[in-house]
Parts: C-alpha cells; structure tokens; sequence
C-alpha cells in the first residue's frame, strides 16, 4: 500500500462516487416501488408518501401512536403532522393517531 493510498482511506474517491450513485439507484427503485404499490391500491382515497408513512407508523402498533412519535418518524414537525393526521382523520383516512397517555412516560 502507497503512501497516497493511506492517505485516502480506504474508500478513494472514485470508489465514494460509484458508492453515491449505487445508493441513489437504491433511493430512487424504492420511491418507485412505492409510487407503483400506491397507485394499484384500491383504497378509494389518496395518500400522499407522508401521508402513507405516517399510517405505516401508526399501524406498528395496535393501539396506534403518538403524534410527536409519527411527527418524528416521518420527518415532519409536530404542528404539520397534526394537521395532515386531523386532515386525515376527516377523510377517514386515520383509525388511531393518539395513543392513551402512559403515565410511566417521560414527558
């Protein structure tokens, strides 16, 4: 091993650029995979991807999720995600945004 190749580590930059690309394919089949599942569901209704993300969020557990958990799982912040869930809710699109206060939790 040359001085120059320790200095790079031991992925070079090249190496880093076919690594970027590689995960970008990744990122860009599976928002595609998901945009495909989205569109063949019958679901009578439309979801947007946050939308879609927060029910698979709320839908982990059976008594549902708190708002600050699907706000922070979804990326979203606490107001937006209150909105889009009440928003949902309305649809009928939500079955059971807020989970019953724990009181072993921490506030």
């Amino acid at each position: 091993m040359g001085s120059e190749e320790a200095e790079r580590g031991p992925l070079s930059r090249l190496g880093a650029d076919a690594l970027a690309d590689d995960l970008e394919r990744i990122a860009v089949g599976a928002v595609g995979l998901t945009t495909r599942a989205l569109a063949q569901a019958d679901t009578g209704f439309e979801l947007t991807f946050p939308q879609w993300r927060a029910l698979l969020v709320v839908g982990e557990e059976i008594d549902g999720a708190r708002i600050g958990e699907v706000a922070a799982r979804v990326g979203g912040t606490l107001p937006a995600t209150t909105v889009m869930a009440a928003a949902m809710a309305l649809g009928n699109t939500a079955v059971n945004f807020v989970r019953p206060p724990n009181n072993d939790a921490a506030p």
